[in-house]
C-alpha cells in the first residue's frame, strides 16, 4: 500500500535540501546525505549559477575583488528567488536582484545600470532574426535585433580606472550587424526619439519622418526631416535601420 505520507515527506526533505544547498554555511544538511556527495552537488550548483554571471559580467566584476564579488554572487544564489529555469536568462535575475533588493544601497550607485547595460549584450546576441523581405522598396524598419537604451549614468564608459561620481544622461544604440557582431553606438536624445519612432511605426522614410516632426511638434518640421533623412542614410549603412530606398 502507497504510504499517503511520501508527498508530504518528499517535499519537507525537498525545502529542507533547497534551503541548505542556497546556504550550507549557515543551513544543516538533512540526515542521510553522505557529506561528500553533497559538497560536489554544493559545488556544482553554484559553480553553474556564478560562471554564467561571471561571463556576462567582466567589466563590473573588475570592479570588485574576488572576495567582494563572490559576496554578491553567494547573495543572488542564497535570497533570489528567479522567475525562469533557462540558463540564459540567469543573467538578467541577477540585474533583477541588484537592481530590486536593498543590496543596492551599499553598492556604487551607478551598478545597476552598469550590469544592465552588460546583460544587453547577451540578449542582443540571442534575439532571433526577422525577416525584411516584405519591405516595399521605400520602407524601413529597424534592425530587428536593435535595442535602444536611455541610462542615468555613462555605462558605456565606466572601467576600472574610470567610475564616475555624478550622473550623466546617456542614450545607446545596441544591434547585432550581418555578421552576427553586438555593436554599440551612443547617439543624442532626438535620434533616440527617432528610432524608437521607427520601431513602433516602420513604413516609408518620409511618411515616417513627417509624422515624427509632428508628434515633436518641431517648430521647423522641414529642418528636423532633412536631419532625418541624414540619420537614416547613416544608420541604413550601419544596418541599424534596414530598407530604404528615397
Amino acid at each position: 500500500m502507497q504510504d499517503p505520507s511520501a508527498p508530504a515527506a518528499i517535499q519537507s526533505f525537498q525545502l529542507s535540501y533547497g534551503k541548505y544547498l542556497r546556504d550550507p554555511a549557515n543551513e544543516s544538511r538533512p540526515e542521510g546525505i553522505p557529506p561528500r556527495r553533497s559538497e560536489i552537488y554544493e559545488n556544482l550548483l553554484y559553480n553553474n549559477i556564478s560562471g554564467f554571471i561571471d561571463k556576462c559580467f567582466p567589466v563590473a566584476m573588475s570592479m570588485f575583488d574576488e572576495g567582494q564579488w563572490r559576496k554578491l554572487t553567494r547573495s543572488f544564489f542564497r535570497d533570489w528567488r528567479s522567475e525562469t529555469p533557462i540558463f540564459s536568462q540567469i543573467p538578467y535575475e541577477f540585474v533583477r536582484f541588484i537592481a530590486e533588493t536593498e543590496i543596492k544601497n551599499d553598492l556604487p550607485p551607478w551598478l545597476p545600470e552598469l550590469l544592465h547595460y552588460e546583460w544587453v549584450e547577451l540578449e542582443v546576441d540571442l534575439r532571433e532574426n526577422a525577416c525584411s523581405e516584405n519591405l516595399a522598396s521605400q520602407e524601413i524598419c529597424t534592425n530587428p535585433s536593435l535595442k535602444v537604451l536611455a541610462y542615468q549614468w555613462p555605462v558605456h564608459k565606466i572601467s576600472k580606472t574610470f567610475q564616475p561620481d555624478t550622473p550623466a544622461e546617456t542614450c545607446l544604440a545596441v544591434y547585432r550587424d550581418e555578421h552576427l557582431k553586438v555593436r554599440f553606438l551612443e547617439i543624442n536624445a532626438t535620434t533616440f526619439m527617432l528610432l524608437q519612432f521607427i520601431q513602433m511605426n516602420p513604413g516609408i522614410r518620409g511618411e515616417i519622418l513627417q509624422a515624427f516632426a509632428e508628434q515633436l511638434k518641431h517648430p521647423e518640421p522641414s529642418t528636423l526631416i532633412s536631419f532625418g533623412q541624414k540619420i537614416i542614410d547613416d544608420f541604413i549603412s550601419q544596418e541599424i535601420i534596414i530598407g530604404g530606398n528615397t
